[in-house]
């Protein structure tokens, strides 16, 4: 599956057989035995922007730590102003790239653990130039009331 945001010049590749949400207000996906309600095989993706305090992952790596959970770097489509949280039951990925922050939640679960794989590799992040205009745009209240017609 190929998801493409064309507006932000954001994509990436699932394993056949993931679908999206498309009536969830967060960009949702589904695994082939996944759906609403089921706690396995689901990614969820939230795309905004970030504190300037965050952009650093040492930062997040601060931010994010909590009892019981790992934090570590990753690198996500070839950007490695990535961080990871990993809990018992579920993960969150931060990417920041051009100060357009990506939040990655997904289950633990052999499925989801494959399809976050892929999207590692597969992540295509939008150009400086798309960002600042994706940043402008989220921020000025007369196109947010557009885009949520």
């Amino acid at each position: 599956m190929h998801y493409e945001r064309e507006d932000l010049g954001f994509s990436f590749d699932l394993p056949e057989g993931w679908r999206r949400d498309e009536h969830n207000l967060t960009l949702t996906f589904y695994g082939p035995k996944g759906g609403l309600g089921i706690v396995s095989e689901l990614i969820q993706i939230q795309i905004g922007g970030i504190l300037p305090q965050y952009f650093s992952p040492e930062n997040r790596e601060k931010f994010l730590a909590e009892p019981g959970a790992q934090v570590f770097r990753a690198t996500v489509g070839g950007e490695t102003n990535a961080v990871v949280l990993k809990r018992a039951r579920d993960s969150e990925i931060s990417v920041v790239r051009d100060g357009v922050h990506y939040t990655i939640a997904y289950c633990h679960d052999s499925a989801t653990e494959a399809a976050i794989e892929r999207l590692k590799q597969t992540a295509r992040f939008p150009s400086q130039q798309q960002a600042q205009l994706a940043l402008q745009s989220w921020s000025d209240p007369r196109q947010q009331a557009i885009a949520r017609m």
